[in-house]
């Protein structure tokens, strides 16, 4: 089967999504739903034990995404749960072929440009 690269899934794949780790964090200070978190402003967010500059910058442009309504939990804002690797391969190269550029795979997947690299190059592409 071969899935047809869409408009919507680029949109999807340019959005910001947060490392587990940064939502176990605000969830532990009450967050839960994305009104909160944007309510939050950068220096209540550097209160927030364990939370530095570069989880903050990204936690202030994902809430900014104009697709999520207040009411979404913060859980939409989570990388996806990672899959078995082989799988995430196949669907990676998949993708690749339908033209999903290395930064897009290396957001969708949570892994790094450089990975995603590796993973084509083991591949043969």
């Amino acid at each position: 089967m071969v899935l047809e690269w869409t408009k919507a899934d680029e949109e999807a794949f340019a959005r910001f999504m947060l490392r587990r780790r940064w939502l176990n964090v605000v969830q532990r200070e009450g967050v839960v739903t994305v009104a909160q978190l944007r309510a939050l402003s950068e220096e209540q967010l550097r209160e927030i034990p364990n939370l530095g500059p570069l989880s903050i910058a990204d936690i202030s442009a994902a809430v900014s995404d104009r697709a999520l309504r207040p009411d979404d939990p913060i859980e939409m804002l989570a990388l996806p749960a990672a899959r078995p690797i082989r799988e995430r391969d196949e669907e990676l190269i998949r993708m690749r072929q339908q033209g999903a550029t290395l930064a897009q795979l290396g957001r969708r997947f949570g892994i790094s440009r450089g990975r995603v690299e590796q993973i084509l190059d083991r591949e043969g592409w």
